[in-house]
């Protein structure tokens, strides 16, 4: 069996210093997870797997991953794992942070149609970002 997959790397350029308290692949994660599920996300529910569209809806498979109940793979599981991957290039991150290099790697499935979302997500974060702190981000593919 072969295993596609996709990876993407992306280097965050701080015009001006910034200030962190959390990892920041922690804080990308879930801006990504948050603005996927806004553009992807008809329903509006709160529940992904309580959805009509669950099973074919790609913020779903990305970041919720949910399985049939009579799976084989995983017997007793609803959910199985995340089809992504997010590294970092360099471990160490200190105050202020001027730049910031992460890699997404993309499994599977999601390889076929997500990297164009993520890539309009990484931008409207960037739009996003400069909006709310008056910083401009430079994303570098």
């Amino acid at each position: 069996m072969k295993l596609s997959f996709l990876q993407f790397e992306f280097n965050l350029e701080f015009l001006k210093p910034a200030i962190v308290s959390a990892n920041p692949l922690f804080v990308l994660r879930g801006m990504l997870g948050k603005n996927l599920r806004s553009m992807c996300c008809i329903s509006r529910q709160s529940v992904c797997g309580e959805c009509l569209y669950s099973k074919t809806c790609v913020y779903s498979y990305i970041f919720e991953t949910i399985l049939p109940s009579d799976n084989s793979v995983l017997p007793g599981r609803d959910k199985g794992c995340h089809p992504y991957s997010l590294s970092v290039k360099n471990r160490e991150h200190k105050n202020p942070l001027t730049e910031y290099s992460f890699i997404l790697t993309l499994f599977g499935k999601s390889v076929e149609y997500l990297p164009l979302k993520i890539i309009l997500e990484i931008q409207k974060l960037r739009q996003k970002k400069e909006e709310k702190c008056r910083l401009e981000l430079p994303v570098q593919f």
